[in-house]
């Protein structure tokens, strides 16, 4: 049925903290693909009873969200995200990721994982910036008209959404996939970092005219 596993995320790249998600991928054998997808209930029950369980999928891969209760896992909870994917398409659970092999029933999964590229190419981060940019621009108009409305739950999260922005330039720049919660500091200034706290501690027109300007410095580069 299953030909092996993986982790990713920060469990694989060895930043992984007490609040940390579990992501790992769930490698079917050839051709027994949609029987692995049938088992995601019982895969999501080896952790215990989820409080809650989404799925979503997207090219090459399906995925298991699941949710547990901090009275199972203190002190929060914990969320552990499970894509299936075909031996063929190991490279889609988590793109651009580090990968540590936890089974491997005749070792094709280490084989297909090896040649699958943990760095993004130049062209590819060329794009994910080109693609910030354009979306920045719609978080930053919104997020005035936000503030002059005073709709400050509207604001909070259009201020999440520039920061997001933000540290993607950043680590694109630096040859990297990034957001805040995986590591996004490393990729800016203790200065820049400062920024971004002072910004969402006080949200307003000057926090969005703050954070404009750091994305611009970081995507201009």
């Amino acid at each position: 049925m299953f030909e092996g596993a993986f982790l990713g995320g920060s469990l694989a790249s060895g930043r992984a903290d007490e609040y940390s998600d579990v992501d790992l991928a769930a490698v079917a054998a050839p051709g027994r693909e949609d029987e692995a997808w049938e088992l995601r209930s019982e895969v999501a029950a080896v952790a215990g009873l989820p409080l809650r369980v989404l799925e979503r999928s997207w090219p090459g891969a399906r995925m298991v969200a699941c949710l547990y209760s901090a009275e199972e896992f203190p002190p929060v909870g914990l969320e552990v995200d499970v894509a299936f994917v075909a031996l063929a398409d190991v490279g889609a659970a988590m793109p651009y990721a580090p990968a540590r092999v936890v089974a491997d029933r005749s070792g094709r999964v280490a084989e297909a994982l090896a040649s699958v590229p943990v760095t993004p190419t130049g062209e590819f981060l060329s794009a994910e910036v080109a693609q910030r940019r354009t979306w920045f621009s719609f978080y930053a108009h919104d997020a005035l008209v936000a503030s002059r409305r005073g709709d400050l739950p509207q604001l909070g999260f259009l201020l999440g959404q520039m920061v997001e922005a933000v540290v993607a330039v950043a680590a694109a720049r630096a040859g990297e996939l990034g957001v805040w919660a995986k590591g996004g500091p490393r990729w800016l200034s203790a200065a820049d970092v400062e920024v971004i706290r002072g910004a969402l501690r006080a949200p307003g027109d000057d926090a969005v005219a703050r954070l404009s300007e750091l994305f611009e410095r970081y995507a201009g580069a």
